[in-house]
């Protein structure tokens, strides 16, 4: 069971297109039945045709994972075990995950659980079902889980970094921001790499008004837009008001030269009124597949203050589809059945300017209770 195997991704760059496509999910499958159609043994002799198939398989599971097609996702799965038995538990922690996100969290996690039983000392197990527990609002069993993977000796140390991290999310969203800080800082510790989520570990505690904590680890940030952006913010939550000349900043940078970043820059602009400079920055990646909840997010939001409406609600509608797939959950339920973006996109919304005809219009994406006809 391998790291690529069992990490948990958001919606990914090789999602070429935001829209449904069916043929190119065709040509994928009747490549994959051919390949099949060759017999069982011909594949497990052939380690092209096994690494092709893997290939193919991981593409299509993760279409209609962004399609909620999971019934088809959990048979694909089922369907590759007997021609890649060497990945058989990957597989079926794949099936698992996906019978949860269809609803059926019992079966589900009972197979998550018994793969990580089966392999006790191998942390990415119990990773794989304790970042699940967490998809699924279960944060008690999740963070006992992660916590127990968290004593394992892996060989790869990035495999209890991605514990400690994954319970840094835990604790963020439980207001446990001392416990949260140490995690984050053991998770860096393990695997330096992680020092790029800087700026989730500033938006938690900004989120719960740790404004000088946030600005000690704020030093850290090397990124000129972030540590513009993040210094903005807190001094401006802490004074709750808007300072200034604050975000005034956007107007003399050229979002075309960005390299990262992107989302920063893009909220500076929604919050200083600049929707074009968002859009500018974002529209290239959108263009790209380069998706994401937050990105297609603050590109509705841009649209929103463009009185660009039904732009704004594409953006916004498939925030939602990517917000549902992230781990933890960027989306939580509201009434009806209904799900809304997650708490700090929910913030943002309050606290930037968009035209109230225009929000009467949107409202249903961010606020837990809308009035209906």
């Amino acid at each position: 069971m391998t790291h690529d195997d069992l990490r948990t991704r958001e919606v990914t760059d090789r999602m070429q297109t935001t829209n449904s496509d069916g043929a190119v999910i065709d040509r994928y499958q009747q490549r994959l039945d051919a390949i099949m159609a060759q017999g069982i043994d011909a594949v497990r002799r052939d380690e092209d045709l096994q690494d092709e198939l893997l290939r193919i398989a991981d593409w299509l599971t993760e279409r209609l994972r962004w399609e909620r097609r999971f019934g088809e996702g959990i048979e694909l799965q089922e369907r590759l075990i007997p021609f890649l038995p060497d990945a058989a538990t990957s597989l079926r922690a794949v099936a698992a995950a996906l019978r949860i996100m269809s609803g059926s969290e019992l079966d589900g996690f009972r197979e998550l659980r018994d793969v990580a039983e089966q392999d006790s000392g191998n942390a990415w197990g119990w990773i794989t079902l304790g970042s699940n527990y967490l998809w699924a609002g279960q944060l008690e069993a999740a963070e006992k889980v992660l916590l127990h993977a968290t004593t394992l000796e892996p060989a790869e140390s990035d495999a209890r970094a991605s514990a400690h991290h994954m319970l840094f999310k835990l604790y963020g969203m439980q207001k446990r921001v001392d416990e949260a800080v140490t995690s984050w800082q053991e998770a860096v510790q393990l695997d330096p790499d992680l020092e790029a989520t800087l700026p989730d570990l500033l938006r938690t505690l900004i989120y719960w008004y740790h404004y000088d904590t946030a600005e000690r680890y704020l030093h850290r940030e090397r990124n000129e837009v972030r540590r513009l952006f993040y210094g903005d913010l807190i001094n401006v939550k802490r004074s709750r008001m808007l300072i200034p000349n604050s975000w005034e900043w956007v107007t003399r940078m050229d979002p075309k030269t960005l390299d990262e970043a992107y989302e920063e820059f893009a909220e500076a602009s929604l919050r200083f009124v600049r929707p074009q400079l968002a859009l500018d920055a974002l529209q290239p990646l959108l263009d790209r597949g380069e998706i994401s909840r937050r990105r297609l997010a603050l590109a509705g939001l841009a649209w929103a203050q463009q009185r660009m409406l039904d732009r704004a609600r594409w953006a916004l509608d498939l925030a939602l589809r990517a917000g549902d797939l992230e781990f933890p959950r960027g989306t939580r339920r509201s009434v009806g059945g209904r799900r809304i973006l997650d708490s700090e996109t929910r913030v943002l919304y309050g606290e930037i300017v968009v035209d109230p005809d225009i929000r009467e219009e949107i409202d249903r994406y961010f606020m837990p209770v809308v009035n209906s006809d």
